[in-house]
């Protein structure tokens, strides 16, 4: 974990990464990382055409990308994420920079 990234509460979901790149003659490519709480067991991101984007949850941490520039106002406004915890719950929360 990076000094600049306060450590995930167990419900917390906390960008480190949020981004858009344009691939030399592939188009664009959107990606979202972070860290997750002990409580986080799934992060699900629907992206404009309808399609659920499920997150790598693993140790601790969180990553998807997709194809496209679905993120390019991530960093700014954020983007909407579905969040699953241990117990079942559910809740959409706003993935942005703390």
């Amino acid at each position: 974990m990076s000094a600049l990234s306060p450590p995930a509460g167990p419900k917390d979901v906390v960008a480190t990464d949020l981004a858009t790149a344009s691939i030399s003659g592939s188009g664009h490519l959107s990606l979202a990382a972070g860290l997750i709480g002990a409580d986080v067991t799934a992060v699900t991101y629907r992206n404009p055409s309808g399609e659920d984007v499920d997150a790598t949850v693993d140790d601790g941490r969180f990553i998807f990308w997709l194809p496209g520039d679905a993120l390019g106002t991530a960093p700014g406004e954020g983007a909407d994420v579905e969040v699953t915890y241990r117990d079942g719950a559910t809740s959409t929360i706003t993935l942005g920079f703390r």
